[in-house]
């Protein structure tokens, strides 16, 4: 597979968890704000155009080989034990969603007791977690293009009855917002998979790469956002509204595409758990504890910690665009 291709399909791989997924995400930030929410998400796509071009930029040019070297080079030692707290929290609270939604799709779609669905993945994590898992997020690469084929699949009965929704009052304020805070969140998860990947890259791949991962954002934000739409309010009945509209298509695509969900929620659970191993002191027995943490987090219901802690990951991600974008204005072109 030709570099830029590849950039392009773990850029979108590494967007496209729970969250995502599952309908969640878009219907927080975009749906809920009428027909502006499409806006956002034009402008969402273009944010984390720049951010991560600018990402693959910064680490071509200085070589570095991971996040935490960016953050070295750009605060100073007062204040990189606070961005790396900060960054080691959002990877918890990451992974304690991905456990809360692998016990969503359990329950409600498997019918299946939802700790099953939170114990059998935690228990995954627990056997790679001490393991630097190298080619991982490659398996998104097979994810993303099955991903792309049910999204068009179940949207195309949808479009159809597509309707704008008026739009809600929310805590994020307005469309604008909530399209800045969600780019900010989901760049600061980019970040530690594209720091790596720049070093290595020629410009141009740079370059293909972001704009193919942009179009493909596009599309299936674009579908999610529309197939809701045309399925408001019912949708916000549950907490994976995108399998409810698979199971109206027909009952395969219904299971098909609640394993694939599955999948891409297991990945991103594993990527978590591998990336606190990497980040904590090497000890077995704290590792298990932030594990068993993140169990108790896993009990909140999933649409509850999306509405929540999503918008907080996205401020503690403005520190790491701040950063980037000193870095960004500091190299030499």
């Amino acid at each position: 597979m030709v570099i830029w291709l590849k950039l392009g399909m773990i850029i979108i791989g590494s967007l496209v968890g729970a969250g995502f997924a599952s309908g969640q995400e878009i219907m927080l930030f975009f749906n809920r704000y009428g027909e502006k929410g499409f806006l956002g998400i034009v402008l969402t796509g273009g944010l984390l155009s720049f951010f991560s071009w600018g990402t693959l930029k910064v680490s071509h040019n200085l070589k570095l080989k991971n996040y935490r070297e960016l953050i070295e080079l750009s605060l100073s030692p007062r204040y990189q034990f606070l961005a790396d707290f900060a960054f080691t929290a959002v990877l918890f609270g990451g992974l304690g969603v991905m456990l809360s939604a692998s016990g969503a799709i359990f329950h409600e779609y498997f019918n299946l007791p939802g700790l099953f669905g939170i114990g059998f993945l935690l228990l995954i994590v627990l056997l790679t977690g001490q393991k630097q898992l190298l080619g991982l997020y490659y398996i998104n690469i097979i994810l993303t293009p099955l991903l792309v084929i049910f999204l068009i699949v179940i949207s195309c009965k949808e479009l159809s009855a597509f309707k704008y929704v008026a739009a809600e009052n929310h805590w994020l304020q307005n469309w604008l917002s909530a399209a800045i805070i969600y780019a900010s969140y989901n760049i600061l998860l980019l970040g530690s998979v594209l720091v790596p990947l720049g070093r290595e890259m020629k410009t141009a791949d740079i370059i293909g790469g972001v704009i193919f991962g942009t179009i493909l954002f596009w599309l299936l934000a674009g579908l999610i956002y529309f197939a809701l739409a045309a399925n408001y309010p019912e949708v916000l009945k549950y907490q994976v509204p995108l399998l409810y509209l698979a199971g109206k298509k027909h009952f395969v695509s219904y299971w098909l595409f609640g394993i694939c969900i599955w999948l891409a929620v297991a990945t991103t659970a594993v990527s978590d758990g591998v990336a606190l191993a990497l980040r904590l002191p090497k000890s077995r027995r704290l590792l298990f504890f932030v594990y068993f943490l993140s169990f108790l987090v896993a009990l909140i219901p999933f649409q509850y910690l999306v509405k929540y802690l999503y918008p907080l990951f996205g401020y503690a991600g403005f520190l790491f665009l701040y950063c980037l974008l000193k870095l960004l204005i500091g190299i030499k072109w």
